[in-house]
């Protein structure tokens, strides 16, 4: 953990002195806290455990591009980030699972340094699709799941067959 304030040491002016503390781990920590005494009060140290625990992290879930069109590809990215917001989740896995108008394979990604992880899916089939983002979590970020539902536009282009040369045998 930090010290109190960066400073090492807080002086009382009050009989309800605080401070913030910082924990860039999971763990156990010990807490002293100690009084050198004044000319009223003898001088004290009390201790405290303090188990910190993982975070669940926020997931964000999105499309690229934001309104996919059928028989395209299309990124569906991933974005993991601390609850505050100030830094990225940089390991650990997740997992993206489809459910459509066509069979899209589960796939397992890495989360990179920047807190993202991203699945390009080549989506068949207009229409409402789910996708459910899994992460596996690496200490001290939590796993966590979500879903998003988006839509995917049919494919609406014309094919000219005019211009494809069809060869054949009569009869056969």
């Amino acid at each position: 953990p930090s010290e109190c304030n960066g400073a090492g040491s807080l002086s009382v002016f009050a009989s309800d002195p605080a401070c913030e503390l910082y924990f860039s781990a999971v763990g156990t920590f010990t807490i002293t806290a100690s009084f050198a005494g004044d000319l009223n009060y003898d001088p004290t140290t009390a201790t405290l455990d303090v188990t910190v625990g993982e975070f669940i992290p926020r997931l964000a879930i999105s499309t690229s591009p934001d309104s996919p069109n059928s028989s395209s590809n299309t990124e569906i990215i991933a974005t993991l980030s601390h609850p505050d917001g100030t830094l990225s989740v940089a390991s650990g896995t997740v997992t993206f699972s489809f459910d459509g108008p066509s069979a899209v394979s589960q796939q397992t990604v890495d989360v990179q340094a920047d807190g993202t992880a991203t699945f390009p899916a080549y989506l068949f089939g207009g229409g409402q699709w789910i996708v459910t983002v899994e992460y596996s979590g690496a200490s001290p970020a939590a796993a966590t799941s979500d879903t998003l539902q988006f839509s995917v536009k049919a494919f609406t282009g014309e094919i000219d067959f005019t211009s494809i040369p069809l060869t054949g045998k009569a009869g056969t």
